[in-house]
């Protein structure tokens, strides 16, 4: 980008893709920036967009380490989206106390991690949190010993839409802290679930640690990718079972192309009992 760009004191809005910011050696920082969304962009340099910022979404970016000093900052930022960012310092979040929607998808090569990630110290301090988006690689990282607890130390309470993709049904990391999530939001009334691969040995959910579960502000479900495994129709039946609210399980997408096969899991799903009698499950 030409060096004048940082020079426009003025600018509230930001929108840059395929491209390189490359701030001058002196650069103080934008000043007025409500809104910022990088997509695809390379960050050469210290970069701070400002105390008034409010949006901020980086998606498929480099050099995001170059932002350390924003996040540092006690900001104002309420919709932050991170999508296959690089390099991330999980301790930036301890600073976002006001965000209420919140995307982290990691890159695969991200599993290669040795630390675990505290799901404490990401969203504790966003008290204020609605909206939650997460991927499969980041749950395979989080901290296990949380799972054991049952429930974060700092509950949602205000999470209402719980977003999960290329979740693992196989992989019984992955599906603890799917149920660590649910469990710490006590008011979540969505949930969409996208199935990542579908290799392995499907994990049974019988355990006590999963059976124990109350839903009682969750209405809609959405499942993409089902194929019929014993651990995703186990899943089902948990949800039936724990969610006295519930009105529709929406099944989409399905990767079950026989028609015996699709006959045969919707007959076990119509016999899985319920805790709510208006629940629904809609194939689509």
């Amino acid at each position: 980008m030409p060096s004048y760009l940082f020079s426009c004191s003025e600018l509230t809005h930001l929108c840059l893709t395929n491209c390189i910011l490359n701030p001058p050696l002196r650069f103080g920082g934008f000043s007025n920036l409500i809104e910022v969304k990088l997509e695809e962009v390379i960050i050469t340099g210290n970069v701070l967009f400002g105390s008034h910022l409010k949006v901020l979404k980086l998606r498929f970016c480099d050099g995001i380490e170059n932002l350390e000093s924003q996040f540092k900052q006690n900001h104002s930022i309420i919709n932050l989206v991170i999508q296959n960012s690089g390099e991330i310092d999980f301790t930036w979040f301890e600073c976002t106390r006001k965000v209420q929607k919140f995307c982290l998808t990691l890159e695969r090569e991200a599993d290669s991690r040795k630390n675990y990630i505290n799901l404490d110290k990401l969203v504790g301090n966003m008290t204020e949190i609605r909206i939650l988006r997460f991927d499969g690689f980041l749950l395979k990282l989080l901290d296990p010993s949380a799972a054991v607890s049952k429930r974060i130390i700092t509950t949602m309470k205000n999470l209402k839409h719980l977003f999960l993709y290329t979740v693992e049904f196989y992989d019984m990391v992955q599906i603890q802290h799917v149920f660590l999530l649910m469990r710490s939001s006590p008011k979540l009334r969505s949930l969409y679930i996208k199935v990542g691969s579908h290799g392995g040995i499907g994990c049974s959910l019988q355990s006590p640690n999963f059976m124990d579960m109350v839903l009682d502000h969750l209405k809609t479900v959405k499942i993409l990718g089902l194929v019929g495994s014993r651990a995703e129709l186990e899943f089902i039946k948990l949800l039936l079972a724990s969610s006295p609210s519930l009105r529709r399980i929406e099944i989409l997408n399905t990767t079950v192309n026989d028609p015996k096969e699709e006959s045969r899991i919707s007959r076990v799903l119509m016999q899985f009992p319920r805790a709510s009698t208006a629940a629904q499950i809609i194939w689509t």
